[in-house]
């Protein structure tokens, strides 16, 4: 069985969610801990020895995690959907401030981050 940690970003992210959202993203989550490894090759992003970076899509959330020893990181959680911005305020509580809206982030980022930080 695995441990799950979160980082502050992804914390801050999960507590402006609604709560029938927050249920099903715990409920993902759970699964985890018993079975932390993709079945499909595309949700591993990126390997360095035995750490991983995985993402996992839930409905229209992303939510991406690393695998070290018995640890998963959950380190960003992101929506994938379209968000309307009107005036400034947006039709969603975890809109990112920047009001743009298309919340998929540059995964090179998040990729060269892994690499630097996990590799020996």
């Amino acid at each position: 069985m695995f441990k799950i940690k979160y980082e502050k970003k992804a914390i801050k992210f999960i507590k402006k969610l609604d709560f029938s959202v927050k249920v099903l993203l715990d409920k993902e989550l759970k699964k985890l801990e018993f079975d932390p490894f993709p079945r499909s090759k595309k949700h591993i992003l990126e390997t360095v020895g035995s750490s991983l970076l995985c993402e996992l899509v839930v409905d229209k959330w992303r939510i991406y995690y690393t695998v070290e020893d018995r640890y998963i990181v959950i380190e960003e959680v992101e929506y994938e959907g379209v968000v309307k911005v009107v005036k400034g305020y947006s039709n969603h509580k975890s809109g990112n401030k920047q009001n743009n809206p298309n919340q998929r982030k540059d995964i090179g980022i998040l990729k060269r981050w892994f690499i630097n930080t996990f590799k020996r």
